[in-house]
């Protein structure tokens, strides 16, 4: 009952708030007792002495109405929706959602975002373009990072990514370093482990165990690691950029869409 009065209690306050998604310019009105309730910095933000408070509006960059929407439906319902994984871009949304609660602190949206993008890494290897937003937003000692780096350094040396797919990698500023110390470290084997252990308990990763053929979902012809000095890649978050190496073979895209389908951006 305590919950049912929560609810109620958001739908009996006449004060709402007005939330703007800077990237797309999507509007939510709601009640302000439920933004409040949704996170500590919302209600910091709007019961504090601020412009927000004042003007009842929270401007949220970085932020498209696709994350949000999850994110209501998390505090609602406490859990992400039953079919989030079958997403156009599953990798994409479930790092945003990440994000969002590591910046607008929400813990448990950030634990079930993680065991989510951990399961489907178990069978998709990781899009460059999410790797790429995943470097340059996550934080350098965070769980998410640690997971992208162990998954896309395992599919690198079983061979699975194709040669437009590796291009894009190697175009991610400081991917061949960011590998080689993870490898050497081990580290981020160590932080994911100790993140799921503490609040999961029902995935497990061997900081020397590597992911199978079948989990990277196929293997093109193996690809030589070259010492390369890597490009910079824009923060776009792209799966699909332009080739390179030339057109792509027609059967390789129609295989490589399903994992990685193309995106407009963040």
């Amino acid at each position: 009952m305590d919950v049912a009065r929560q609810l109620s209690s958001w739908y009996k306050d006449e004060t709402s708030v007005t939330i703007i998604l800077v990237q797309d310019g999507t509007k939510y009105t709601l009640p302000k007792q439920m933004v409040c309730a949704i996170s500590q910095y919302f209600a910091r933000a709007l019961e504090g002495d601020f412009k927000e408070a004042d003007e009842r509006t929270l401007k949220l960059p970085d932020c498209r109405a696709e994350t949000f929407d999850v994110v209501l439906f998390f505090h609602m319902y406490q859990r992400l929706p039953s079919d989030i994984k079958s997403e156009p871009r599953p990798q994409h949304l479930l790092v945003s959602l990440w994000l969002f609660g590591d910046i607008y602190l929400i813990p448990h949206l950030k634990t079930e975002a993680l065991k989510a993008a951990s399961e489907i890494l178990d069978y998709q290897r990781p899009c460059p373009g999410v790797l790429a937003k995943t470097l340059v937003s996550g934080p350098e000692d965070s769980s998410l990072r640690a997971l992208f780096i162990e998954k896309t350094t395992s599919c690198i040396f079983q061979g699975a990514y194709t040669e437009e797919e590796f291009a894009e990698l190697a175009e991610i500023e400081g991917f061949f370093k960011i590998m080689a110390d993870g490898l050497a470290a081990g580290k981020h084997n160590r932080v994911f482990a100790d993140t799921v252990a503490q609040g999961q308990g029902s995935i497990s990763h061997s900081p020397t165990s590597t992911a199978s053929v079948e989990n990277c979902n196929r293997r093109p012809r193996r690809l030589v690691v070259h010492p390369c000095q890597p490009r910079r890649l824009s923060k776009q978050g792209i799966c699909s950029q332009p080739s390179r190496l030339g057109p792509r073979d027609a059967s390789s895209e129609e295989t490589r869409s399903q994992q990685c389908p193309p995106t407009s951006g963040d």
